[in-house]
């Protein structure tokens, strides 16, 4: 997934609550990425390929805060796989993307 915000030299710009938040890819390795909101209300804009799937994360995550979310009634509705913390990359050329 390419980053979401480039700054003016046309690179990438990292968002920590990207960087913290759940991602997830469908099965075909398509990136989803709902932000974390720590200090905000707890509603932030999934990011990913598919508006639908996109509108459904935003609805499950709506008003929550991040370990309030079952991840596999994730999973399981959407047919998406929860990716590791440790799998999470940035690149100012690239975005985010996991390995």
């Amino acid at each position: 997934m390419h980053g979401l915000q480039k700054d003016a030299m046309g690179g990438f710009v990292e968002e920590q609550a990207m960087m913290h938040g759940h991602w997830y890819h469908d099965r075909n390795r398509q990136l989803y990425i709902v932000p974390n909101n720590i200090y905000g209300d707890g509603d932030c804009e999934a990011a990913g390929p598919d508006k639908a799937v996109i509108e459904r994360l935003n609805e499950l995550y709506r008003g929550k805060k991040m370990f309030d979310v079952d991840t596999g009634e994730v999973e399981d509705e959407l047919g998406l796989e929860r990716i590791s913390e440790l799998d999470y990359r940035f690149d100012d050329k690239q975005g985010y993307f996991a390995a």
